[in-house]
């Protein structure tokens, strides 16, 4: 449960640094309002509508070979 929490917490993190560097644009384009009701429902109402304009993101890969150094651990005595 703490997990769960924390990846909620991180996930809300991350979109609003994603929302505040404009990787991501959210625009509004339609008003919600709430619906009428009365014991029946008259009008149903009406969720508004976003327009989400995400950043482009390019992955490549790139294959090179590098020099990796050897590394002796001795144990203490």
């Amino acid at each position: 449960m703490r997990a769960f929490v924390f990846l909620l917490l991180g996930a809300a993190i991350a979109i609003g640094v994603l929302i505040m560097t404009n990787v991501i644009t959210v625009e509004q384009i339609q008003a919600g309002r709430l619906p009428d009701i009365d014991v029946t429902v008259r009008d149903p109402g009406q969720l508004p509508e976003y327009e989400v304009k995400t950043g482009d993101v390019n992955v490549t890969t790139e294959t090179k070979t590098i020099e990796v150094p050897e590394v002796e651990v001795t144990p203490a005595e």
